[in-house]
């Protein structure tokens, strides 16, 4: 059992800290009751908060004593009203830490008719994080089992280092597409327009998350049903392939490729889809090469929808913790123009002007940060991805979004 950072928090784990006679660390404070009222107190909290989360995260946990820096017994905290604790919890982070700490938890637990709160701070994507709701700004970080603070070397680094691990997938991204177009990656892709979605753990980039075989054969479960339904799904060098083979001569029409670091990769040729000037109104076709077609990319948002949400489960049931980002690429719409899905209205047609055709030929869109795993708090996190392809093609905002509830209107038809 892991005590110090466990994958799951749990009245094993809870009483297994005492019996093992664990050790305030790096990872783990132990706290006897909850002590917020005085800005003293406040203060120590939003120390610990920050410390953690510019170290590698950790858990405070409340109702344990301590004896020297030992868990001692189980104490459980006085007050009566645990949700209401929890609340004060959340809101003096909100108040005394800047920026937020993205993925903070807390967990209740119940055990012998004891309470107790354990609150989980993850790893920050987004340190350093500092202290802002005294008259001091304090910048902390966890050495051992004690709160230091942090130097201006190490301050720096940290805001280096949180630019260059997004900067470093971005360009592995980059050259995994090269290589998907050109063949190189293992797969043959048929179609002549590509839609790359990755969905990225923190820890995944930090080479902190390594996949068992058994995660990996568990991704068929999540990715068994339409719309990514397999014909073909088996280990390979990189982690584990689930994808559909367009035609034999052709190659894949999509594929799911889960990476044992956790990544999560969408490659799809076959959720794009067009109408010519000439036939606008009847049956769409595949795209194809003809000058300013009207593409309907409604499947596809909802397509990127559905990887996220299904990628977001496997990743969770895995204990790979949030947070998530969420990179889009779209390749191959360049003389395109992007019309709202299933619109036969002719005022469509009439804005299809050839000023609103797209330039890029390779569209790749700034990564976002999701963290819930509800499928409609993931269609409004991944509008501002579809915002940006749709203003690609001289559009404001994504036109397949219901404006009143802010979710995209073909969900509910996924």
């Amino acid at each position: 059992m892991r005590l110090y950072y466990p994958k799951e928090i749990t009245v094993e784990w809870l009483m297994g800290l005492v019996e093992n006679g664990v050790e305030e660390g790096r990872y783990i404070d132990f706290k006897r009751a909850i002590e917020l009222k005085e800005p003293a107190k406040k203060l120590d909290y939003a120390i610990d908060l920050v410390s953690f989360a510019n170290a590698g995260g950790g858990n405070i946990v409340y109702g344990v004593a301590e004896k020297k820096g030992v868990a001692h017994s189980l104490y459980g905290i006085s007050s009566n009203d645990v949700d209401s604790e929890k609340r004060k919890l959340i809101q003096i982070a909100e108040d005394w830490v800047d920026p937020k700490i993205p993925g903070m938890e807390i967990v209740a637990l119940e055990h012998d008719e004891k309470s107790f709160l354990i609150l989980h701070i993850p790893e920050s994507w987004n340190a350093p994080h500092m202290v802002c709701g005294s008259e001091q700004t304090l910048f902390k970080k966890r050495h051992g089992s004690q709160n230091c603070i942090m130097d201006v070397d190490e301050i720096r680094l940290a805001f280096v280092s949180r630019r260059d691990e997004l900067k470093r997938f971005s360009e592995y991204r980059i050259d995994r597409i090269k290589k998907s177009l050109g063949g190189s990656a293992g797969m043959r892709l048929s179609g002549s327009a590509f839609v790359f979605a990755h969905v990225v753990p923190l820890s995944g980039i930090r080479s902190l998350t390594v996949l068992s075989g058994d995660d990996l054969q568990h991704s068929v479960e999540v990715f068994k049903s339409e719309p990514f339904s397999s014909e073909r799904s088996r280990f390979n060098l990189d982690g584990y392939l689930h994808g559909r083979i367009a035609d034999p001569e052709d190659g894949f029409g999509w594929y799911v490729q889960v990476f044992r670091n956790g990544l999560m990769e969408l490659v799809d040729t076959k959720s794009l889809w067009y109408q010519t000037r000439d036939n606008f109104g009847s049956d769409s076709d595949r795209l194809s090469r003809s000058s300013h077609a009207l593409v309907e990319i409604g499947d596809t948002e909802i397509l990127v929808t559905n990887f996220v949400k299904r990628s977001i489960d496997f990743l969770g049931a895995c204990q790979v913790p949030a947070p998530y980002f969420v990179f889009l690429t779209v390749v191959g719409l360049s003389g395109r123009i992007l019309k709202k899905q299933n619109s036969t209205k002719m005022q469509d047609l009439m804005r299809a002007s050839s000023s609103m055709t797209i330039q890029e030929q390779e569209l790749h869109i700034p990564e976002i940060l999701i963290s819930s795993d509800d499928i409609q708090q993931i269609s409004m996190g991944l509008r501002p991805l579809f915002d940006i392809l749709w203003q690609a093609s001289g559009r404001k905002e994504c036109l397949n979004y219901n404006s009143e509830t802010g979710i995209h209107a073909l969900l509910k038809q996924s």
